[in-house]
């Protein structure tokens, strides 16, 4: 599979288990909390702390009930955590799948991905303008563009296409476009 696909999962339950290796002998338990507070890691005196705390009361740990459900106190956590990562994915990763369009410098009338950066290239034809996508369009980004130049008036010529090079016509003009995920080739052209 060449392109990126995305995916949905719906959680209906989440079950907390509460591991602080209650089930072993107390001797290793205080060796283990030992050796967490030697350590540098940012979280390894908090779980010392609370499996100190476990060894020293003779109640189930607070945070949950003793039926496993998950306190109040958690549940704002996992609120706020599940807040970060929506906010994570529409500022960071939606932008990838999204696609919004811009006018190309060729030709107003003719839409190019918003994401697309004009280059120059000395070695090629002249009246060729190169355009980079950053990053490339997916499978179904590439369709879409497709039928954005479409949804903007221009009628594909189907039967002058080869491979990658299309033509496209609209109000008497022609427009050559070589696409590829990664770039796009325009040569505005006469009948």
């Amino acid at each position: 599979m060449k392109a990126t696909v995305g995916f949905c999962i719906e959680i209906t339950e989440i079950q907390g288990k509460w591991k602080l290796n209650q089930n072993h002998p107390i001797e290793r338990r205080k060796r283990v909390i030992e050796g967490l507070k030697r350590e540098d890691r940012y979280d390894s005196g908090q779980i010392a702390r609370l499996m100190e705390d476990q060894i020293n009361s003779a109640q189930p740990m607070s945070q949950f009930s003793q039926k496993g459900r998950i306190s109040l106190k958690w549940k704002w956590m996992l609120l706020v955590a599940a807040i970060a990562i929506i906010l994570f994915f529409f500022l960071y990763i939606s932008p990838v799948f999204s696609l919004s369009f811009k006018p190309s410098e060729v030709d107003p009338d003719f839409p190019i991905p918003a994401r697309s950066e004009r280059v120059e290239k000395p070695q090629a034809d002249k009246g060729w303008i190169f355009y980079e996508i950053r990053p490339s369009l997916t499978g179904k980004q590439f369709d879409r563009y497709l039928r954005e130049i479409e949804k903007w008036g221009w009628k594909e010529r189907k039967e002058e296409q080869m491979g990658r090079a299309h033509v496209f016509e609209k109000d008497g003009k022609r427009m050559m476009a070589v696409l590829y995920p990664d770039q796009i080739s325009l040569l505005p052209a006469s009948k």
